[in-house]
């Protein structure tokens, strides 16, 4: 008898402040979780190429990974629409005494956004526009949120409804769980959401399944979106270094190529930076201006990848706040991912082979 064994499991944590996040209430209350049609400004897709590309494929003048696409067995989802309509969505809510969250099992089952009642800070950025951008391997894609990066970078079923449901503990926390079969690389994965009472935290643990009787490639991160500010700043471990994609350069952070990245208004680039052998176990992102930021906590062995992304303070870079959202404004992207760095496909599925007969 054949069985797949879990290479990995990995555990992230999102809490809702930089400091203090796992504090709670001594009259903590009971979770509440609601299911509900909820209506949001759409762009919608036009109907996908007819067929799929296989590998050779080419963008011209696209650099990094989006200069090959190999998106096999899906065809292309580059057909842009410009009309803006009103659309509904299946949206699941979790919420405590401080923090509100959306789930929404019609978009991949991507955390839309979170909420923290206190400041009225979205710790986790909530575009309320479904406004697709050409960034993803199929080239549809969906800026904001918390999205599950796996099998490949982006995922490949972006406006796709997955399974998702309900757990309710002992305790009075709540899980809402999502979960896929991906054809691409023969994997299920599943990523279980949880709010507890009292807690300042939304916590997150993603499991990874072969069912291919073969080793399968793969790549996986989850991709958390932050909003920017003027006095916004990114925050690494003390002592960590950082490289960009490719590791041409490795510097003590903040800075690279000379420069301090750690403030949003000194970005003058498009930016992704990779920590480099941190043992750490968070990094984050405070606005001093808007008095709210975010911590993310991944335990570094399961989850040594930390990324950092900004299209940039500069106007090239502000012009994607209005290509990918109608109104919030602009974000940067801090990862969590199960390698150093969130391209390429180093590791694979290791097939268990276990006899049943005695």
């Amino acid at each position: 008898m054949k069985k797949s064994k879990i290479l990995l499991c990995l555990s992230f944590v999102f809490p809702a402040v930089f400091l203090c996040s796992f504090l709670t209430s001594g009259n903590a209350q009971e979770v509440r979780v609601t299911t509900e049609m909820i209506s949001m400004p759409t762009y919608t897709m036009g109907p996908d190429e007819k067929q799929p590309i296989f590998r050779g494929f080419s963008v011209p003048g696209m650099g990094v990974f989006r200069a090959s696409r190999t998106t096999y067995p899906y065809p292309r989802a580059d057909n842009f629409g410009h009309v803006r309509e009103m659309k509904e969505y299946e949206a699941i809510t979790l919420e405590n005494e401080f923090i509100r969250t959306v789930v929404i099992p019609d978009l991949r089952g991507r955390l839309q956004g979170a909420y923290d009642k206190r400041n009225g800070w979205d710790f986790i950025y909530y575009n309320h526009a479904i406004k697709p951008g050409d960034i993803g391997n199929r080239a549809g894609w969906l800026a904001g949120g918390l999205e599950w990066n796996h099998p490949g970078v982006h995922g490949y079923t972006q406006f796709e409804r997955i399974s998702s449901k309900i757990i309710e503990h002992p305790d009075g926390a709540k899980t809402v769980l999502v979960a896929e079969i991906e054809p691409v690389r023969f994997m299920k994965w599943e990523t279980a959401i949880t709010l507890r009472p009292g807690s300042l935290a939304v916590e997150t643990e993603g499991r990874f399944y072969s069912i291919a009787p073969f080793p399968v490639p793969f790549a996986s991160s989850l991709n958390g979106a932050m909003h920017t500010s003027e006095e916004m700043e990114a925050i690494y471990p003390e002592g960590s270094w950082v490289t960009g994609h490719g590791k041409h350069y490795v510097e003590p952070w903040p800075y690279y190529r000379g420069k301090d990245h750690s403030w949003f208004k000194n970005l003058d680039s498009r930016l992704s930076l990779f920590t480099e052998g941190c043992s750490d176990d968070f990094f984050g992102c405070y606005s001093h201006d808007k008095n709210g930021g975010t911590v993310i906590w991944g335990d570094h062995r399961t989850a040594p990848g930390k990324k950092y992304f900004s299209w940039g303070a500069h106007p090239d870079g502000r012009a994607w706040d209005e290509l990918l959202s109608d109104e919030d404004g602009g974000y940067i992207e801090l990862q969590v991912g199960a390698f150093w760095e969130n391209l390429g496909y180093g590791e694979c599925m290791k097939e268990e082979v276990e006899d049943g007969f005695g």
